[in-house]
């Protein structure tokens, strides 16, 4: 009985052995080999279409989107006689805009470039900055920021400018 035993015990050691090496003669490796070409140039493209001026509303001038920009990320200011009543040193206009943010990234809008970057006209005659601190934009979330334009020295002579000022605002991507 007990050669009984330990010749079944060999058995099924064996047959298990058998089996264990059947298995290992059957693997087959299945390998992916992957090219990868990832641009900077790229994310920033996507990033830009997905960061864009939803509207803009102006107090004592006139605001809105300029149209011929598909990537919606200009907006035209007019400031008149007629619309802003600026003419002395001192007045002010503001152009509420509201930014939608379609990105995966919270960002953050804020001015980047110093003042002395941002360009106006010949002799302009405004000061135009963002009001407040930089603005963070959740994912998928629409924010505000204000812009002000002041008027610097009384208006004595026709002042007309087709671009009379032009303010540079940056979204980022907060880390």
């Amino acid at each position: 009985m007990k050669n009984r035993r330990i010749a079944i015990t060999a058995f099924l050691l064996c047959a298990c052995l058998l089996i264990g090496v059947g298995y290992a003669g059957l693997v087959d490796d299945l390998i992916v080999n992957s090219t990868v070409n990832l641009t900077a140039d790229g994310a920033s493209d996507e990033f830009s279409e997905d960061v864009y001026f939803t509207s803009a509303d102006g107090t004592n001038c006139s605001a809105a989107l300029d149209h011929t920009d598909s990537t919606k990320d200009t907006v035209l200011v007019t400031i008149n006689d007629v619309v802003s009543g600026m003419a002395m040193k001192g007045d002010t206009a503001s152009v509420t805009l509201n930014i939608k943010n379609d990105s995966s990234e919270k960002v953050s809008v804020s001015v980047k470039v110093p003042a002395t970057d941002i360009t106006y006209g010949t002799n302009s005659p405004f000061t135009v900055a963002m009001v407040g601190p930089a603005v963070e934009i959740a994912s998928g979330a629409t924010g505000t920021v204000t812009v002000s334009i002041t008027l610097n020295s009384t208006i004595t002579t026709d002042y007309i400018a087709d671009d009379a000022f032009k303010l540079v605002l940056t979204a980022e991507t907060v880390i």
